[in-house]
């Protein structure tokens, strides 16, 4: 099952549906915002894949922080009971800085970057930028600075 928004753990029986379809032994990879609790995801992330979405418009910093925390100490101590997690940071163009900012904070979180993978992915006007091969459609890439493409996309070991 790929399950993903608006945002599905909005559903009160989310974490109820989540447990019943990991008993039934189906493979389950959830997209959210990481807004629940971290508790919330550190239970959620032992059910399947956990792809956890940075919008800056609509979020805590702090908290979001707070949630990869404890899904990275929970992977810790149950790592082969645990999904995958993946965090796609949305970079709208004129956040390079603040991307790379919490970049950082990200990789700071101990263990992080051994048992999460995670992505710069441009947006605008809260739509994805699909790109097709190298090449990106440059009317949708106004705005951004020569250094943002070379943030996007996979991150990990950078």
């Amino acid at each position: 099952f790929i399950i993903t928004g608006g945002e599905p753990t909005a559903n009160s029986a989310f974490l109820d549906w989540c447990r019943y379809l990991n008993a039934l032994d189906y493979n389950i990879s959830m997209h959210s915002n990481g807004s629940r609790t971290p508790d919330y995801y550190q239970e959620l992330i032992k059910y399947g894949d956990l792809n956890l979405s940075v919008h800056y418009e609509a979020w805590d910093q702090m908290k979001f922080l707070k949630v990869v925390e404890a899904i990275v100490k929970t992977k810790v101590e149950h790592n082969e009971r645990t999904g995958h997690l993946e965090v796609k940071i949305m970079m709208k163009p004129g956040t390079t800085e603040y991307t790379i900012d919490f970049e950082q904070k990200l990789k700071a979180i101990p263990k992080f970057t051994d048992y999460c993978t995670w992505a710069i992915v441009p947006i605008k006007d809260n739509n994805y930028i699909v790109t097709q091969g190298s090449e990106m459609d440059g009317k949708l890439l106004d705005g951004y600075k020569k250094i943002d493409f070379t943030l996007f996309g996979d991150r990990n070991g950078k």
